[in-house]
C-alpha cells in the first residue's frame, strides 16, 4: 500500500524532528565526554564511540528525501545511504559491546581496568564491520543493473524492491544483537532483583549491582528504539503490505536513539553523581568513612573487603557509571 502525500509529509516531519533532537543529543554526548571530566566515565567511553555512529546515522535521516530528489544515482543519495548504513550497523554493534562488558564484569569477574584493554578491538570490530556493510551494497547490482541503494520512501537506503538484501545487511544482524541484548538485559534484571533483596553484600557484589543497573539503561534504550522498526519489517514480510501505524512509530523512534542515549548518559553521569555527592556530604557529617573519589557508591569502609580482589574492581580513573 502506497502512502498518500499527506501521510508521507507527516512521516517526513516526524522523522526530521526526532532526527534533529538526536543530532543535538549525540553532539551533546560527544562534547560532554571530550570537555567535562565529570562525564569521562568508564561506560561513557563506549557511549562516546557509539554516539559518533549515531550522529552520522541521524544526520543522514535528517537529510530525508533530499537525497531522493537529487536522484537515486546521485552522490548525495548514495552517500546518504552508505553513511546511514555504517552508522546503524556500528551503533548496533556498540550496544552488543556494552552487553559483552556486562557479561565480562558480572559473570567472568573482570574489572573495568581489564575490559578497557579490549576497547581497541571493539573500535576495530564495530567501525570496520560498519564500513563493510555500508560499502558492499554499492557494488552489488540488482537484476535490472541498478545499485541496491535508492528510494527507501523517507530517505535513500536499500530499496523496498530488495527485501532480502534489507534483511541481510541490517535486520538479521540487528535481530541477532537484539536477542543477545534482550537476554543480557533480562539476566541483569534478575541479578538486580536478587541483589536488591539482600540486606547486605560484599563490596564486589554491590559494585556489580550498581554497574549492571546503570549500564542496562543503554540496553533498554536499544530495545525501545529498534522494536518499532522490527515490528514494521515483520509486518511487511508477513502481509506483503505496509502499515502506516508501524511506519509512523518507526519514523519517530528510529532517528531518536541519539537523544535517548544522551538522556541515559546525562542521567547516569550527572544526576546519579550529584545524588551520590549529596549523600556523601551528609554521611561525612555523621561520622561515616569517606568514599573513593572516583567510585560511585563504592565506599571504602571496613564493611567492604580491602583485599586484592576488591582493589582489582576499582578504576584508576573515572567512575563506574
Amino acid at each position: 500500500m502506497a502512502y498518500t502525500d499527506a501521510q508521507l509529509d507527516t512521516l517526513q516531519y516526524v522523522s526530521k524532528a526526532t532526527a534533529a533532537l538526536s543530532i543535538f543529543g549525540s553532539l551533546g554526548s560527544i562534547l560532554a565526554f571530550l570537555f567535562w571530566r565529570r562525564f569521562q566515565t568508564a561506560t561513557a567511553r563506549l557511549v562516546f564511540f557509539m554516539s559518533i555512529a549515531d550522529l552520522m546515522s541521524v544526520i543522514s535521516r535528517f537529510i530525508g528525501r533530499w537525497g531522493i530528489m537529487a536522484g537515486t544515482e546521485s552522490f548525495l543519495c548514495q552517500f546518504q545511504a552508505g553513511v546511514m548504513q555504517w552508522g546503524d550497523i556500528s551503533s548496533i554493534l556498540w550496544t552488543a559491546m556494552i552487553s559483552l562488558n556486562l557479561v565480562l564484569i558480572l559473570y567472568m569477574g573482570l574489572s573495568l581496568d581489564d575490559i578497557l584493554k579490549y576497547e581497541k578491538y571493539y573500535v576495530v570490530i564495530c567501525y570496520s564491520a560498519g564500513v563493510v556493510m555500508a560499502v558492499v551494497p554499492v557494488f552489488v547490482d540488482s537484476a535490472n543493473g541498478n545499485n541496491l541503494y535508492g528510494d527507501a520512501i523517507l530517505w535513500c537506503w536499500i530499496t523496498s524492491t530488495h527485501p532480502y538484501h534489507q534483511l541481510a545487511f541490517l535486520f538479521i544482524p540487528l535481530w541477532v544483537v537484539f536477542l543477545f541484548n534482550a537476554v543480557i538485559y533480562a539476566w541483569v534484571g534478575r541479578l538486580i532483583w536478587q541483589t536488591a533483596k539482600s540486606v547486605s553484600g560484599t563490596g564486589r557484589s554491590q559494585y556489580k549491582y550498581i554497574y549492571g543497573k546503570n549500564v542496562s539503561l543503554y540496553l533498554a534504550a536499544f530495545i525501545i528504539v529498534w522494536t518499532p522498526g522490527s515490528l514494521n519489517r515483520i509486518y511487511i514480510m508477513a502481509t506483503g503490505s505496509s502499515c502506516y501505524a508501524f511506519a509512523i512509530m518507526q519514523a519517530f523512534f528510529s532517528p531518536l536513539r541519539g537523544f535517548i542515549n544522551f538522556a541515559a548518559y546525562f542521567y547516569l553521569t550527572w544526576f546519579v553523581q550529584v545524588k551520590e555527592e549529596e549523600r556523601r556530604s551528609r554521611s561525612q557529617g555523621n561520622g561515616f568513612q569517606k568514599y573513593s573519589e572516583y567510585s560511585i557508591d563504592i565506599p571504602l569502609t571496613p564493611n567492604f573487603p580491602q583485599d586484592e580482589s576488591y582493589r582489582h574492581i576499582t578504576l584508576s580513573k573515572g567512575s563506574i557509571c
